[in-house]
């Protein structure tokens, strides 16, 4: 398993739905902090292997941190939230933890 640390850019981050999500008009990713502090990052749709769906398909969204993102060592969550034809998703619960630099 790759460790994450604080202040880290380029760390992607993929929410899978499980559902179609090539039409939607909207994608977020909400985030939990460990000090619950929510906010949200504007998401990008990607293509991969969904294991909910059980297939290849436009399943996630992404999103890849910089620099000033990810602040607070910890535990953080993650979740998809999709906006299509006056529908809302939401994607399985992602979970990442975040260390201090050098530990």
């Amino acid at each position: 398993m790759t460790k994450h640390y604080t202040n880290e850019a380029g760390v992607e981050i993929h929410c899978d739905t499980g559902t179609l999500i090539g039409s939607a008009n909207a994608q977020f990713i909400k985030y939990l902090t460990p000090a619950q502090v929510e906010g949200t990052f504007n998401g990008s749709l990607f293509s991969s292997y969904s294991t909910l769906a059980g297939e290849i398909g436009t399943y996630f969204v992404k999103y890849t941190t910089t620099l000033t993102d990810i602040t607070v060592p910890g535990e953080w969550r993650f979740q998809a939230v999709i906006g299509a034809l006056s529908q809302t998703f939401f994607g399985e619960t992602v979970k990442i933890k975040f260390l201090d630099e050098y530990q």
